[in-house]
Order: structure tokens, then C-alpha cells, then sequence
């Protein structure tokens, strides 16, 4: 298993693409958004494909079709982050965005029957509305106000308001 994860590391990414941590199967830091985003749209469905393929023997055949709806509900998810977090949107986008994440939905209740959805799931269901009223996501998501947070995280105060340590 180690030698498949160093062999998806070593996978060749655009130059525009965020990186993620060398180390991420161990990494105990922070992950920002964007590199959650890359972990899971490019190195997470690669792994999983390599590790659930027909060649694999080490995979229990009582597995392979539940391992089979897990990696189509896994490639429904990326398939509708790639559409929603492309820089050009339009009808045809929203629509194929929402048949992704029905689809994910669908494989999740009958995958995990017993799972509970969040509100972000049932928000996750109005991005394609949004994306025909608003535009490309990067013109309206959070990230910039993330930066902004985590840059006031790092500001070294003393606890006390009014009062920092740099004053």
C-alpha cells in the first residue's frame, strides 16, 4: 500500500494546480480548501481506482460491487465539484452539475442507508440554481474571506480585548 500511495504522489499535475502535502496520508496540519479540493478531485479517485481495480487481487470478491458503487458515487463527486468550481458556467453546466450530485446522493442513501445528511448537502443542492444566477463560483465563494480569517488566527494577542501583543 505505501508503494502505491509514494507511485500516485509521484503522479505528474499541472503547474496550476494546488499542491498538497508530500506527506498527505500522515500530514497533521491544516489542509486549506483548495488543497482538499485537489486531494480529492485528482489524487483520491486515482488511488482509488489503483487500489480497486480488476488486476488487484488483494480486493475480497464479496467487495468488488459495493467497492464498484462506492468509486462511481466518489467519481460523481468530483465530477460535480470539477463542473461547480469551473471558471465558465452555464445552463447546460448547472444541469450537468445537478444530475452529478443526484447521482452521488442516490449511491450515498443506498450505499449508507443509515447516514445522515447536513445542511451543507441540502445547500449542495441549490449550487446549480446559483450558478445560473450568479456565475462561476469564484466570483462568489468564501476563500478570500478564509485567507482574511486565517491570517487574523495568526495574530499573537494576549486574550485580552482591546490589547495585542504587537502594541
Amino acid at each position: 500500500m505505501e508503494t502505491l500511495w509514494e507511485d500516485v504522489r509521484n503522479v505528474i499535475t499541472p503547474s496550476w494546480l494546488t499542491s498538497v502535502p508530500s506527506n498527505l496520508g500522515n500530514h497533521t496540519g491544516k489542509l486549506k480548501a483548495d488543497q482538499w479540493r485537489t486531494a480529492a478531485t485528482v489524487f483520491y479517485p486515482i488511488t482509488l481506482i489503483c487500489i480497486w481495480s480488476s488486476q488487484n487481487t488483494t480486493v475480497p470478491p464479496n467487495h468488488q460491487g459495493r467497492n464498484e458503487k462506492l468509486l462511481s458515487m466518489t467519481l460523481a463527486l468530483v465530477s460535480a465539484i470539477n463542473i461547480v468550481t469551473s471558471r465558465t458556467t452555464s445552463q447546460e453546466h448547472a444541469r450537468k452539475y445537478l444530475h452529478y450530485m443526484t447521482m452521488y446522493y442516490q449511491l450515498l442513501k443506498e450505499i449508507f442507508p443509515e447516514y445522515v445528511c447536513h445542511p451543507n448537502h441540502h445547500q449542495s443542492m441549490h449550487l446549480a440554481e446559483y450558478l445560473t444566477l450568479y456565475g462561476p463560483v469564484h466570483g462568489w465563494w468564501m476563500f478570500p474571506m478564509e485567507r482574511v480569517i486565517g491570517k487574523l488566527q495568526r495574530i499573537s494577542t494576549n486574550y485580552k480585548p482591546g490589547k495585542s501583543l504587537m502594541s
